[in-house]
């Protein structure tokens, strides 16, 4: 099972009430009553969620993801235009990723980054041979859809590789990726047939520790420093 919430709670009054309150460049959203405040209610609803999940089937397999940037994507580019005003909301998507993926690790669960693959769409991407376009629309190279937000075909195709190489690398069930050709092809691109290649999506998935793991990390914080860590295998799709 995957879990992918918090994005749309971003999505609303929140984000432009820390956009401007942004404007006062002493101003600190995380020391922000009101801001601590919703950050604990989306780690609150996440946590009972999953709770919720777990105690219907105690072993069900699942995937966490963190919260994208919402801030990257055209449409919130286009309507909040300062930079630094924006960085603020980012600061807060940050903090609250650090909560889930530290949710995660406490239950030996595999994290979904969509921050990291959200943020992947500030530099020009290359998909099988073909490069694609940082705009909303409805063509099949833009990786955004019509509304500028939500990602288009590619980058949905992009994501459910990364959601596979999760499942595989945390339960290690076997998987079969979607080549880069069949995406473009799915998302009426045209490409060349030439060869079969797979986007690299190892830098979208963060592996936590199992639960017995956790505990001897935390023992072992007092030689190395302990840190979740992205996870790139040899049986990763090339």
């Amino acid at each position: 099972m995957v879990e992918i919430i918090g994005a749309n709670d971003f999505d609303g009054s929140e984000y432009g009430t820390i956009y401007n309150a942004a404007a006062n460049k002493s101003y600190n959203p995380l020391t922000d009553p009101g801001v601590i405040s919703f950050m604990n209610t989306v780690v609150t609803n996440i946590t009972n969620s999953v709770n919720a999940t777990l105690s219907e089937n105690p072993a069900e397999k699942m995937v966490l993801s963190t919260i994208p940037d919402v801030g990257v994507t055209p449409a919130f580019r286009s309507s909040y235009s300062s930079a630094a005003q924006r960085a603020a909301v980012t600061e807060v998507t940050q903090a609250v990723n650090q909560r889930i993926i530290a949710l995660a690790a406490q239950l030996g669960f595999p994290v979904l980054d969509l921050y990291s693959a959200a943020n992947r769409s500030l530099s020009p991407l290359t998909f099988g041979g073909v490069t694609m376009s940082d705009v909303g629309g409805k063509v099949g190279k833009d990786e955004f859809l019509s509304d500028g937000f939500h990602p288009g075909t590619v980058v949905q195709g992009l994501l459910a590789n990364a959601i596979l190489m999760a499942d595989h690398l945390a339960y290690h069930d076997p998987v079969n990726y979607l080549s880069d050709q069949y995406i473009l092809t799915k998302a009426g691109v045209a490409h060349s047939n030439a060869s079969t290649t797979y986007f690299d999506v190892s830098p979208y998935v963060i592996i936590t520790p199992e639960p017995s793991s956790l505990v001897l990390a935390i023992l072992a914080m007092a030689v190395v420093p302990w840190a979740v860590r992205r996870s790139a295998v040899a049986a990763a799709p090339r």
